[in-house]
């Protein structure tokens, strides 16, 4: 049972969400059906849903795969931990007009920190 990677899921899922219908109720309020039409929210909008979208899968195939495996406990908790701090952190570096790039900056470190020690712990549960 891949318990790790379903409570880092369960975690995320909420953040995925938000980052949808937030674009779901611009688009509708702005009347934008494609594209972003030059709106610069919606640009930082989309963009912010699409940079969950394209990290966030390859470090849960990660985990689940590390898990799978039976790599040690602690890594699991050092990945999964790295993921859910970094993703919202760079959601909310994104979305803080007060310090924007600080927490984004911050933020994508942890991910990609995450997704560096996840493919190390999988390659030496496998080897």
């Amino acid at each position: 049972m891949l318990v790790h990677t379903s409570i880092t899921l369960l975690i995320l899922i909420p953040l995925f969400l938000f980052l949808t219908f937030r674009i779901i109720r611009y688009r509708r309020v702005n009347k934008v059906s494609i594209g972003d039409r030059g709106d610069i929210i919606l640009l930082r909008r989309i963009r912010m849903h699409a940079n969950f979208t394209e990290y966030t899968p390859i470090a849960i195939i990660l985990l689940a795969l590390c898990e799978f495996n039976q790599a040690p406990f602690w890594r699991l908790c050092i990945g999964a931990s790295l993921l859910v701090i970094g993703r919202y952190l760079h959601c909310w570096g994104l979305w803080s007009a007060t310090s924007p790039g600080s927490m984004r900056v911050l933020g994508m470190f942890c991910t990609l920190f995450s997704i560096i020690s996840l493919s190390i712990t999988l390659l030496l549960s496998i080897a």
